[in-house]
Formats: C-alpha cells, sequence, structure tokens
C-alpha cells in the first residue's frame, strides 16, 4: 500500500470516529469540544 493510500484511510477513520462521537453526545458544548480536539489533531488548515 503507497504512502498517500495508507494517510487517506488513516484520516477517513479518524474523522468517522469523530463523527461517531459526536453522534452519541447530547450536549452542543460536548460535541464542539470533540470538533475542537480534532481540529487541533488535523491542524488549523
Amino acid at each position: 500500500m503507497n504512502a498517500d493510500k495508507q494517510l487517506k484511510e488513516i484520516l477517513h477513520m479518524a474523522v468517522n470516529n469523530a463523527l461517531s462521537r459526536m453522534k452519541i453526545l447530547r450536549s452542543p458544548s460536548n460535541r464542539r469540544c470533540v470538533f475542537k480536539e480534532y481540529k487541533e489533531w488535523l491542524g488549523e488548515t
């Protein structure tokens, strides 16, 4: 597997995980917290 495809798969899994976590949470502030956590992890750009 080439590095580009592997990176895309990892990013896809990370985004899916973030969305799954956000769907479970009821509080908008908790969802926002998860969003900010992943935003930091993925970078600002």
